[in-house]
C-alpha cells in the first residue's frame, strides 16, 4: 500500500501542477476560441461518463494494476498532447485524461481496499485524501508559479515528467494481493 500511496501522491501533485491552467493554456496561448474551447472540454466528462461503468467492470473482474499503468500512461500522452495542441490534439487530449482519470481513481480505489486490511481503510483514506489534499495545493501554487514567473509550458512538462517515477514505482513495487481483503 505504501507504494501505492506514493505513486499517487506524485500523481496528484504532478496534475494539481495543470489542472488550473488547462482552459488559460488553451484560450492564451494555444489561441483556441473561446467559445469553441467549451465544447472541446465537454469530451473530459463525456468520456468520463461514458467509460466509467464499463472500466469499473473491467476492474474488478481482471485486474486492479493494469488500469493504474495505463491510467498513468494515458495521462502522460495526453498532457503531452494537450500542450502541444492544436483543436484536434486537445480534442483526443482530454478524451485520454478522461480516460485516465476514471481507471486510475476505480483502479485505485479498489486496489486499496484490497491492500488494506477492513478495520484500517478509514484511517488509511483519511491519510491518503488529507496528504493529496496538501499536496494538490502546492503542486497548485507551484504551477502557478512556474506558469507565470518561468514557462506556460513547464507545469505540463513537469508534470509529464513526474509520471514516468510514479509509473515506474507503481509497475515495480505495488503488487495486487494474492488474496484481496474483504
Amino acid at each position: 500500500m505504501l507504494y501505492l500511496f506514493a505513486s499517487s501522491t506524485m500523481m496528484a501533485f504532478g496534475l494539481s501542477l495543470v489542472q488550473l491552467y488547462f482552459a488559460v493554456y488553451a484560450v492564451k496561448v494555444l489561441l483556441i476560441d473561446e467559445a469553441v474551447w467549451p465544447f472541446i472540454l465537454a469530451a473530459l466528462p463525456i468520456t468520463m461518463i461514458i467509460l466509467a461503468i464499463p472500466i469499473g467492470k473491467i476492474v474488478d473482474k481482471v485486474n486492479r494494476k493494469l488500469p493504474i499503468l495505463l491510467a498513468y500512461a494515458s495521462l502522460g500522452i495526453a498532457l503531452w498532447l494537450f500542450v502541444n495542441g492544436d483543436l484536434l490534439k486537445l480534442f483526443i487530449s482530454l478524451v485520454l485524461f478522461g480516460a485516465g482519470q476514471v481507471m486510475m481513481n476505480s483502479a485505485y480505489s479498489a486496489l486499496q481496499a484490497d491492500l488494506t486490511p477492513k478495520d484500517n481503510r478509514g484511517k488509511i483514506n483519511g491519510f491518503s485524501s488529507f496528504t493529496n489534499c496538501i499536496l494538490m495545493a502546492l503542486g497548485s501554487l507551484a504551477g502557478g508559479i512556474l506558469y507565470e514567473h518561468i514557462s506556460h509550458q513547464l507545469p505540463f512538462y513537469l508534470a509529464t515528467v513526474l509520471i514516468v517515477p510514479a509509473f515506474v514505482l507503481a509497475l515495480v513495487m505495488v503488487h495486487e494481493p494474492e488474496k484481496r481483503e474483504e
